[in-house]
């Protein structure tokens, strides 16, 4: 709540500068010389969504109706802005997970729809209405470190949805809501959402997850040395309007130039107005700002590959293996052939950039977990072939309804086998086991996908935040990428963001490639952390 108020005053006292000026003149010069900040907003936090979708749900993704964990899982990470990366933990802000919401398509019909069968596809999209697919969400954590295997044990959420609830004619809790959550999440923590259906061969189609948090406001980026940021730098820009005072032992009026009214409605015009802060969506700053906290976090969590499920040792021709009838063939990809030096393929996403955002981090998910089994049986291994290749690159891109076309790279990660430790962030991994000797966890690699430059924070070397958003005549002349002018001259449009991967072998049951898992199911993630602003 806001910290600045009026005292009351008693009757019969002397008026003083003290009682009336020094107040009008401290709110004066919040809004308009130093700008508010979340303190004296009547909330300080801003929110943020994390959706994740996942087109289908294969029948096997665990392997009994007792298993306790499923493969359908997604990784997140929340790291801290650029600024605050290398601060104590006591110093950075966390996140509050306030509100989950769930659905998945069934047609609108009281029942559920059947996936590929396993042994027949005769009943593939027919609607069962003597059941339902229930489930359970879970959210887990665990310590950051790519130096060990720790499954996600620490529940920190939970949510069931059982049959009753999707099977109603007339009511069904899909999608199904939860609010009123006060869940802390950490920087230096890990998290892995997961979906547990309750009973073996069921299906779910367009499943789609909202997570909903809250974080403290914070000031946008400033300065120069912001990649591919306007000429204004983002710099706050409020006009002062100070309070005048009366002379010692003046007589006490009300509308004169230092009159008590002229003074509060001077406050009460520049509330009237609206308080001013952020971009407008062309990337210009809005005149006499009055608000200085006008950035929040945002997380933009792209699916790559989604819905595959690719193995190393499926046949040729690019049908499912016979030991996983989940997985396909690295021949099935588009562009991918068998034979060797003829594995090669790619995912791409264009996001339209609606507002203005700083990126500051991109995290890349790396799934290698099989859509059957969950490690129990037919457990799936990373890819240890020596030209095997992951290369992912962001950027911004220029050219959506004009022939003015323009690609400006932002970030960009390539690795190998034998490279992946100088990107690797975290791990959780099955493919090994724990002291007992039992195998445990899910096959996610977490890395950093740097941004290009120089400068900047993170979990490995890269380059300062990088600006973002549609301009105009006078927000068209951006500071340098890399060291280089934007080819995209302020006028970019969307994120353009790919995922390639290739190898000069055949990875269908070759050794060393047997029993990996080049995309496992339900397909990678890559998530760009940014600050969105008030618009």
């Amino acid at each position: 709540m806001p910290k600045m108020n009026f005292g009351r005053l008693t009757r019969g006292i002397k008026l003083l500068i003290e009682h009336i000026y020094s107040p009008l003149s401290a709110v004066a010069s919040m809004l308009t010389v130093t700008g508010a900040n979340q303190d004296n907003f009547e909330t300080g936090n801003g929110s943020f969504r994390v959706t994740l979708n996942f087109p289908v749900v294969h029948e096997r993704v665990k392997a009994s109706d007792e298993e306790a964990g499923s493969v359908v899982t997604a990784p997140l990470l929340f790291p801290a802005f650029q600024e605050d990366f290398s601060a104590l933990n006591a110093n950075i802000d966390e996140y509050t997970l306030k509100e989950v919401s769930v659905s998945h398509d069934t047609r609108c019909e009281a029942g559920r729809v059947d996936g590929v069968a396993l042994a027949v596809t005769d009943f593939e999209g027919s609607v069962n209405r003597d059941e339902a697919t229930a489930y359970t969400l879970f959210i887990s954590e665990h310590v950051i470190s790519p130096l060990n295997f720790d499954k996600w044990a620490n529940r920190v959420f939970e949510m069931k949805v059982p049959e009753i609830a999707l099977i109603g004619e007339h009511l069904r809790s899909n999608p199904v809501l939860q609010s009123g959550i006060d869940v802390a999440f950490r920087h230096d923590r890990s998290y892995l959402v997961e979906i547990l259906p309750e009973k073996t061969g069921r299906a779910m189609f367009s499943l789609s997850i909202s997570l909903r948090f809250e974080r403290k406001l914070t000031t946008r980026d400033t300065g120069a040395t912001i990649q591919n940021i306007p000429a204004h730098n983002g710099q706050f820009a409020p006009v002062t309007q100070p309070i005048v005072a009366p002379v010692a032992n003046a007589l006490i009026n009300a509308d004169d130039a230092s009159g008590v009214n002229t003074g509060f409605a001077l406050i009460d015009r520049i509330i009237s107005k609206r308080l001013k802060g952020g971009y407008r969506r062309n990337a210009s700053r809005r005149y006499a700002e009055n608000l200085k906290d006008d950035a929040g976090y945002e997380v933009i969590a792209v699916p790559m590959f989604a819905g595959w499920s690719v193995a190393s040792d499926g046949n040729s021709t690019g049908g499912p293996t016979p030991s996983r009838a989940t997985d396909l063939s690295p021949a099935a990809l588009p562009w991918s052939l068998a034979g060797a030096g003829n594995f090669h393929t790619m995912d791409r996403a264009i996001i339209p950039l609606q507002y203005p955002i700083t990126i500051h981090h991109v995290i890349v998910g790396a799934n290698y977990s099989t859509a059957e089994a969950n490690g129990t049986v037919n457990s799936t291994f990373r890819p240890v072939e020596a030209t095997y290749r992951n290369e992912v690159g962001v950027g911004l891109l220029r050219g959506i309804r004009n022939s003015n076309f323009a690609i400006q790279q932002v970030a960009h990660a390539q690795w190998t086998p034998a490279t992946i430790g100088s990107f690797l962030i975290d791990r959780g991994d099955y493919a090994h086991t724990n002291s007992s000797g039992e195998l445990y966890g899910y096959g996610w690699d977490i890395l950093s996908c740097p941004l290009v430059g120089l400068g900047g924070a993170g979990y490995f070397a890269q380059g300062k935040p990088v600006f973002a958003g549609v301009g105009e005549t006078g927000t068209e002349v951006r500071s340098s990428i890399g060291g280089v002018i934007p080819v995209t001259g302020g006028a970019e449009q969307a994120l353009d963001i790919r995922w390639k991967i290739d190898a000069d072998t055949d990875p269908a049951g070759a050794v060393p490639w047997s029993r990996s898992m080049i995309i496992g199911h339900p397909g990678h993630w890559i998530y760009i952390i940014c600050k969105k602003h008030l618009i």
